[in-house]
């Protein structure tokens, strides 16, 4: 699982730059937005009879920010940097649904299954 965080956490910070802030699971304390946070919600084991294949994973990532509109185009960076990507380790990367909510600030969520080995 180490090796999709890592590339989880590449293809966020590549699409949104270093001003963001990207953390696993939880932020830490005081931090700065636009913050994303990302998460693996489950993973279900892929197997043939003779051996394991894979993976499927559910990934949540949550986007932080003061403004809708820049949570709108973090959004849209966040997915054009992972729908329908591949990697050595990734064979499929697919959005499967988004929400927007308000509490202090406005949190952008987007949900990717990805297939990898």
């Amino acid at each position: 699982m180490k090796k999709i965080d890592e590339f989880i956490a590449g293809k966020l910070i590549e699409a949104c730059g270093k001003q963001v802030n990207v953390s696993p699971v939880i932020a830490k304390e005081n931090v700065k937005l636009p913050l994303i946070i990302y998460a693996c919600e489950s993973f279900e084991a892929v197997h043939t009879k003779t051996k394991l294949e894979g993976y499927w994973s559910n990934y949540t990532i949550d986007i932080y920010t003061e403004t809708h509109e820049e949570g709108s185009a973090l959004s849209d960076k966040v997915i054009d940097a992972l729908d329908g990507v591949q990697s050595e380790i990734v064979e499929q990367c697919t959005i499967e649904s988004g929400s927007v909510d308000y509490t202090t600030c406005y949190i952008h969520t987007l949900k990717f299954r990805l297939a990898h080995e």
